[in-house]
């Protein structure tokens, strides 16, 4: 069994109770809606990628709620290690690649359900980590 892969996430929340989903670009993905996310690079903490990653792929600029996790989950089959946090947008001005990111979106809690149950989330712990914040 090879290194474990840290993926950071976060979840934002605009004042009108939507949350920013990524609509991804990478081919094994394609189309997929996420949480904006990304890898871990060396040296780097999982609460610096969680806030690099929002910025590379919105162009917003946001600051964590806390450098405690709402949600990890561990998928030792694919050595996958994903740390999901909270975060509010301070700043930056919208803008995606579209490519590795195609689109951006604000979503209800109810259309998140929506695209959960029409397999249109990148995976289970998007919609788990967004109901977690649904208060």
């Amino acid at each position: 069994m090879g290194e474990i892969i840290k993926i950071s996430a976060v979840v934002l929340r605009n004042d009108e109770g939507k949350f920013l989903l990524v609509q991804e670009g990478k081919p094994k993905a394609y189309g997929l809606w996420n949480l904006p996310a990304g890898y871990v690079d060396p040296g780097e903490t999982a609460t610096q990628a969680a806030v690099r990653e929002v910025h590379e792929e919105t162009g917003y600029v946001v600051i964590l709620d806390s450098e405690t996790p709402i949600l990890e989950v561990y998928k030792p089959e694919n050595e996958r290690h994903f740390i999901v946090y909270k975060g509010v947008i301070t700043g930056g001005t919208f803008k995606v690649d579209g490519v590795e990111i195609l689109d951006a979106q604000w979503y209800t809690y109810q259309e998140i359900q929506d695209l959960a149950d029409a397999s249109k989330l990148r995976a289970p712990f998007v919609y788990d980590a967004i109901q977690q914040c649904n208060t």
